[in-house]
């Protein structure tokens, strides 16, 4: 289809667009950039103003309503499958572990 770009995520992932609603949104996205900067104002604050920016909870829920993968790669899985990490690979896995060492060396170090 002409009108279509197609999107691949890898193995058995993919999906297209309309070129319709795509250029659509693009079309969206330019009005909106003019606008700011037709008012002299600057995205990245617009963004740090709004009350859900200091909420950490915000891009999982943009994730989630919108399906965007976050550990999600645009490289063909056999190039960088960023799902092929183990689970204590990841830094949040790493710093709990880190975290857990440190207390049983203080731990140690209070029993001597």
């Amino acid at each position: 289809d002409d009108d279509a770009m197609a999107v691949d995520g890898g193995e058995g992932e993919s999906g297209s667009y309309s070129g319709d609603s795509y250029s659509g949104a693009q079309d969206r996205v330019a009005k909106y950039l003019a606008t700011m900067l037709k008012s002299n104002r600057d995205f990245t604050d617009s963004i740090k103003k709004k009350q859900e920016f200091g909420n950490p909870a915000v891009l999982t829920k943009i994730c989630q309503h919108y399906g965007v993968d976050d550990r999600g790669s645009n490289y063909p899985r056999a190039l960088f499958d960023a799902h092929g990490y183990d689970m204590a690979d990841y830094y949040d896995n790493i710093a709990a572990e880190a975290r857990k060492r440190q207390r049983e060396a203080q731990q140690q170090q209070q029993q001597q």
